[in-house]
C-alpha cells in the first residue's frame, strides 16, 4: 500500500537543476586524493575544511541509518558522515533496515532503493506502515527517508515519492550532496521533535 507524500517533502522532487551541472566527483577522488577530475577544479585546503565540518553533527543531531547492498556505497556514506561528526548504524538490505528500524528511533535513513529480499520501496512502505500506526498512538515518529539511488529517471522518481520518501540521492554521492540534503531537512526533522 503506498503512502500518499507529505506536502512538506523536499523540493527535489520537482527539481529541474540538470545532474550535469554538478560535479559527480567521488568522494574518494577529490576529498581524500586531493584530485580534481572532470575539468573542476581541486577542492582547496579551505573548501574541503568548510565542506566537511565536524561540528555540524553538533549544531544538529541527528540519528541516521544507511542501508544498501553495496558495502563501498555504504563506506562513502558513512566517511562522509563522520566527516561531519556523525555514526551512523549500516543495514545491508531492506529487510535489516526494518529491523533497525524498529530496534531504534532514527531521523534520517538513506536507502537505496535496488536491494535483495527487500527493495528500499517495500522496506519505505513497511516504515511508512509502523509511523502511521504510531502516529495514532500519540507517538511522533517520522523518519526522513531519501532515496539512494543511481537510476534517476521520472518513473523511478514517481515510484519512490508514492512509496512516501522525502527525496533522492543520484549516485555518486558526495560530500555536498549529503550536506545539502541534511541542510534541507533539518528544520522539519527539528519541528517534528517539539512535537
Amino acid at each position: 500500500m503506498a503512502t500518499k507524500a507529505d506536502s512538506n517533502q523536499l523540493e527535489l522532487w520537482d527539481s529541474s537543476s540538470s545532474t550535469t551541472q554538478r560535479a559527480q566527483d567521488s568522494l574518494f577522488s577529490d576529498l581524500e586524493l586531493g584530485v580534481g577530475s572532470g575539468g573542476n577544479p581541486r577542492p582547496t585546503p579551505e573548501s574541503t575544511t568548510r565542506l566537511l565540518d565536524r561540528n555540524f553533527a553538533t549544531r544538529r543531531p541527528l540519528n541516521i541509518l544507511v542501508a544498501d547492498d553495496n558495502e563501498i556505497n555504504r563506506k562513502v556514506i558513512r566517511v562522509i558522515l563522520q566527516k561531519l561528526g556523525y555514526q551512523c548504524v549500516e543495514a545491508m538490505n531492506g529487510e535489516e533496515a526494518l529491523e533497525q528500524y524498529n530496534s531504534g528511533k532514527y531521523d534520517y535513513i538513506f536507502m537505496d532503493i535496488d536491494m535483495p529480499e527487500m527493495t528500499g520501496i517495500e522496506a519505505t512502505q513497511a516504515i511508512r506502515r509502523i509511523e502511521e500506526a504510531s502516529s495514532e498512538k500519540q507517538t511522533n515518529r517520522i523518519a526522513e527517508i531519501i532515496a539512494v539511488t543511481a537510476n534517476i529517471s521520472n518513473e523511478t522518481r514517481l515510484e519512490c515519492k508514492r512509496a512516501g520518501m522525502n527525496g533522492y540521492l543520484e549516485k555518486p554521492i558526495t560530500a555536498s550532496d549529503i550536506k545539502d540534503q541534511l541542510l534541507r531537512s533539518w528544520p522539519r526533522v527539528r519541528n517534528r521533535r517539539k512535537t
